[in-house]
């Protein structure tokens, strides 16, 4: 029993020694897919009860992936440029303004620009986040870190959706939440060396 529990203490140790750099980015990403999900969820339903057309909600989602796959091609610039905190935390407050912005421009085509904007930012965002997990990493730990990282990542997701539920989806308040999860998302990540 005793080596056994003697064996279990290095892989304890390293695990924390592994994730101990990156706690910060993991944090940060956790609070800003919780943002992100809840508003990809409760966008959808308010269009649906403004009886919008569900190709035309299709449309306006769908212009998320559009925003991401720019962002993909042109955020690598803007982190090599200013670096991956001030890329990190530009993007975050944009998109932390979007989803206020959805509450003041309650229309189609402002939709589909905002939608646009935040996936650009989400982009920018994971980008920042894997980059820096990337350089944090060496080859031998790589593989682990980016495994839990995923499983931060799509737990902060499932979190997300289940706030849909903390207010109705016809007021401002998802949509302020959705906003405060992204903002606190700057906290770890700002406060990082």
């Amino acid at each position: 029993m005793r080596d056994r529990t003697a064996q279990d203490r290095p892989v304890a140790k390293s695990l924390f020694s592994l994730l101990s750099p990156v706690k910060p980015l993991f944090g940060g990403t956790a609070f800003f897919m919780a943002g992100n999900s809840l508003l990809g969820v409760v966008l959808p339903l308010r269009m649906e009860a403004a009886d919008y057309p569900v190709a035309l909600i299709g449309a306006i989602m769908a212009a998320y992936y559009m925003g991401l796959a720019v962002g993909g091609l042109r955020v690598k610039r803007v982190i090599l440029r200013i670096g991956h905190i001030r890329a990190f935390s530009t993007f975050a407050a944009l998109t932390a303004a979007t989803c206020l912005a959805y509450d003041f421009f309650f229309h189609p085509a402002a939709w589909v620009l905002l939608r646009i904007i935040n996936g650009f930012c989400i982009a920018g965002m994971t980008t920042s986040i894997e980059s820096w997990l990337n350089d944090r990493s060496d080859n031998e730990t790589r593989g682990r870190v980016l495994g839990y990282y995923m499983l931060i990542f799509y737990l902060a997701i499932a979190f997300g959706q289940t706030l849909v539920n903390a207010a109705p989806v016809g007021t401002s308040t998802p949509l302020m939440i959705a906003a405060a999860l992204v903002g606190l998302s700057l906290i770890p990540i700002a406060l990082t060396r």
